[in-house]
């Protein structure tokens, strides 16, 4: 994949520099009228930084960048108000700069210590993602290409009004033989996609492992809202909270009482010639549920009661397709006929985090009865263990 050359529009250079060997990295001066700072950069790299760094854009009559002062930088006084929209016909839009006064730059032994960082913030609102692509492009101007997921990379959760930092590091770029040559790095790019109206600060390249990642990512989970530990999932009233009531070849399912109890689930199946004998249970108006606080020191607790000795499963699922079974049965839990059994399940046991289930996209559970069952059920419930 290659970048289309369009015109390059130097926002400003207004110093040389003179170059040692092509692995030192030094800054151009940006700006006219400024007084440069004297200040160690803390990366190896600028690509943008007040008063720092040379810069082209392509934006023809999609969009513009425009360094401006309007709002206040991630650090010293100005940064890029960038905005586009590529359905206006443009048939590439973006920037991009060399840190290395357009010498080739051997990247190869910074693959696993090196990454792009950029700080960005929107111009309104809040979205959950920036249709950028970073590539950093060889001498031959063939670029290796990566999409800037927010989910992966930002340093938050959203894109809001508040700077946050997106950090790409090197080791993700596809370097493949038909692609950026990694030996010799000319500059890197922003390629713009779809619509977008972003202030960005501070484009450099970083010191960063994957130790630093891993860091990072944990530190992002633990912002991530919890949720509710204890939960009710059914107590009395389904409502809508339940797929597959009512009647049919294989189940009748509905609400009913029993003795003194009212508002109970009813359920009887014969999964022996039939492969529907199944109903699903969401507690958030089949939005997303959040278990995020939901631990090892959580158990599930059901009231069953059997009409007769019936086996049925309870398969937990989240909105990614990831799903794992309980079973429910006489023998496993002590239950006898006619009469209301309170059963506990381990949620620990379930190693939900470790089977890559997102606890806060929890879609709900789906009973599937074994065989030929009758069964009421009822007070189903996320509780402490005692």
């Amino acid at each position: 994949m290659r970048f289309r050359k369009g015109l390059y529009i130097i926002i400003s250079v207004l110093s040389t520099i003179g170059l040692s060997a092509c692995k030192q990295f030094q800054p151009i001066s940006l700006y006219d009228g400024e007084e440069t700072r004297v200040k160690e950069a803390e990366s190896d790299a600028i690509i943008y930084k007040e008063s720092l760094g040379t810069l082209w854009s392509s934006m023809g009559d999609c969009g513009s960048v425009v360094v401006t002062d309007e709002v206040e930088a991630q650090e010293g006084n100005k940064c890029l108000r960038i905005m586009w929209d590529k359905s206006k016909g443009c048939e590439w839009v973006g920037l991009g700069n060399s840190w290395n006064n357009w010498a080739p730059t051997d990247i190869s032994e910074d693959l696993e210590r090196k990454a792009v960082s950029f700080y960005i913030r929107t111009i309104e609102g809040e979205v959950g993602g920036a249709g950028i692509v970073v590539a950093l492009d060889d001498m031959s101007e063939t670029g290796a290409y990566i999409f800037a997921d927010s989910k992966k990379y930002l340093r938050g959760l959203r894109i809001s009004e508040e700077w946050k930092q997106m950090v790409i590091p090197f080791w993700d770029f596809p370097y493949a033989r038909d692609e950026a040559d990694y030996y010799a790095i000319k500059q890197m790019k922003f390629q713009f996609e779809g619509g977008g109206r972003f202030y960005v600060d501070n484009i450099e390249i970083i010191n960063y492992t994957k130790e630093d990642y891993a860091k990072d990512r944990e530190w992002v989970e633990s912002l991530k809202p919890k949720g509710e530990p204890e939960q009710d999932l059914y107590t009395a009233k389904i409502g809508d909270a339940v797929w597959g009531l009512g009647t049919t070849m294989c189940q009748t399912f509905i609400e009913t009482s029993n003795n003194d109890r009212s508002d109970v689930l009813s359920w009887k199946w014969n999964a022996n010639d039939c492969g529907w004998a199944k109903w699903e249970l969401n507690w958030n108006n089949w939005d997303n549920i959040n278990m995020r606080k939901v631990d090892e020191t959580m158990e599930l607790q059901l009231d069953v009661y059997m009409n007769k000795m019936s086996t049925f499963n309870m398969n937990l699922k989240d909105f990614k397709y990831n799903s794992t079974s309980i079973s429910v049965s006489p023998e496993q839990h002590g239950i006898k006929n006619n009469e209301w059994k309170t059963i506990s399940i381990d949620i620990g046991a379930l190693e939900l985090k470790k089977k890559g289930f997102v606890l806060d996209q929890i879609r709900g559970f789906e009973f599937v009865g074994v065989g030929d069952g009758d069964v009421m059920i009822d007070n189903i419930r996320l509780v402490q263990k005692n």
